[in-house]
């Protein structure tokens, strides 16, 4: 919830279910408990063949009308949020999700109970979740998990009740961009170290690690044209700002400078204040 709404993604429904009351299903519907995992291979195709579809293919899976159609009035229930007790057992099974819900100020409108949503893996044993963005819901789930209670006792003997989460980070960009969230940048390198002089090329080394331990984001040209106009080209088409330009004459003055390639200004400091400088420019690095 707080992830999308801090990447600017406010319109987004987090479509939640339950291991323990998908389980339920083989008692209520009347279908062998062995059969389950079949059936919901079937419903968790719902988006893709619609509610109709899901029906269809499970009276053929299972060859009785009577069981397809409570398959299917079970799953309309994902319309309304109503949840009968002759289905679950209990019609109060979301009060107390509802109440942590609110009680860390989450609101239940990005809420939505679906009791299609499957979930593939079979370790889950609780909860289980996914979000769409309902902005660009073709771009499919962002963000999914759920609860597993016996999933770490495989590596660690013991039995720890645990919940975990993932973001699909290529659909999340791609969501991004089509909304206009995304700020294209070449780069997040706030300063180049240029290499003019091969035989300094353990100062630059020096400069660039020592900036990076400053927290500036900083990059050591590679390339193999040593001329200062081919690198000052290749940071303008990465759009970096700054350059460190540093040859003999500066090294035997103990300077640097400093190019700003937006401003085309130029400035030599020493080269002890090299450090502080970035660190005047960029003062949250």
């Amino acid at each position: 919830y707080k992830t999308l709404k801090g990447l600017g993604l406010d319109n987004f429904l987090i479509k939640i279910n339950s291991r323990q009351i998908l389980n339920s299903l083989p008692e209520y519907a009347g279908f062998p408990p062995e059969k389950l995992w079949d059936v919901l291979r079937i419903i968790d195709k719902k988006d893709k063949i619609g509610l109709e579809g899901v029906i269809q293919e499970i009276f053929i899976f299972l060859g009785n009308a009577l069981i397809a159609d409570k398959v299917g009035r079970f799953l309309l229930t994902s319309s309304s949020g109503v949840i009968s007790a002759d289905m679950i057992g209990d019609e109060n099974a979301w009060a107390d999700l509802v109440q942590i819900l609110e009680d860390v100020n989450v609101g239940t409108n990005n809420l939505n109970i679906d009791l299609s949503l499957v979930r593939g893996l079979s370790y889950y044993t609780g909860t289980v979740f996914e979000t769409i963005l309902t902005d660009a819901p073709e771009i499919g789930s962002v963000a999914g998990g759920g609860r597993y209670d016996d999933l770490l006792a495989k590596f660690t003997g013991q039995k720890i009740p645990a919940v975990g989460v993932s973001f699909g980070v290529d659909r999340l960009f791609a969501a991004m961009e089509k909304l206009g969230a995304l700020e294209k940048r070449q780069t997040l390198t706030q300063a180049l170290i240029l290499q003019l002089d091969a035989s300094m090329k353990s100062d630059y080394l020096a400069m660039t690690q020592e900036l990076r331990d400053a927290g500036i984001n900083t990059a050591l040209y590679l390339g193999d044209d040593t001329m200062l106009k081919a690198q000052l080209n290749y940071a303008l088409k990465k759009e970096i700002s700054y350059v460190v330009i540093c040859g003999s004459r500066e090294k035997e003055q103990n300077t640097v400078t400093i190019k700003n390639l937006q401003t085309r200004e130029q400035e030599e400091i020493s080269r002890n204040e090299l450090i502080n400088y970035f660190k005047k420019i960029f003062p949250s690095s």
